[in-house]
């Protein structure tokens, strides 16, 4: 699921934005650290997590006490689970990146140490927002059986991909190639 994905998911959700956080691989992309993740694991308040229970969300326990809900196939929700504080990122509450390398320090799965790597690399300016990318396409048509112009096509990808991307961060340069090879 890439940004406008999550985004998309998220606003389907039909709780209270106050009760829950972005953790884990979708809040690595909310970030900008990584163009795509998984699924969506939440952290949610107690408050949230009764919600859920009395709503008929089933839910496991984790080693410690807290609940674990599977909401959907793309989100998971886990009781009080926040390392450090949250920024605020397109309208949701998202956990913090030091927050995130004390998540996954926790964990310390395999997979968690490399997203730290990729973390630390990031803000240290090693890593490059996808936002400040420089994009190239190039089109190929066979024939004449495109109706549009070069122009057009140009547009059409230009803007579409321009689309995926958070204006706060400037707009990417993006470049479109039209090559027409005749049948």
């Amino acid at each position: 699921m890439n940004r406008q994905e999550i985004v998309a998911e998220l606003n389907a959700f039909p709780y209270d934005r106050a009760g829950y956080w972005i953790v884990a691989g979708g809040a690595m992309t909310l970030h900008g650290v990584r163009a795509e993740t998984g699924d969506i694991d939440l952290g949610c308040t107690r408050a949230l997590a009764d919600r859920l229970a009395a709503d008929g969300y089933p839910y496991r326990l984790t080693d410690d006490g807290r609940r674990r809900f599977r909401y959907s196939e793309r989100i998971e929700i886990f009781e009080e689970w926040l390392y450090d504080r949250t920024e605020t990122i397109d309208g949701f509450r998202v956990i913090s990146l030091e927050g995130l390398i004390e998540m996954k320090t926790a964990l310390g799965r395999e997979k968690d140490l490399r997203d730290i790597a990729l973390i630390r690399s990031f803000q240290t300016g090693k890593g490059e927002r996808m936002e400040e990318q420089i994009i190239t396409i190039t089109v190929k048509t066979q024939g004449e059986p495109c109706e549009l112009t070069d122009e057009q096509i140009k547009a059409w990808y230009a803007e579409r991909i321009a689309a995926l991307f958070d204006p706060k961060w400037g707009a990417p340069e993006i470049t479109v190639d039209v090559e027409r090879n005749p049948l």
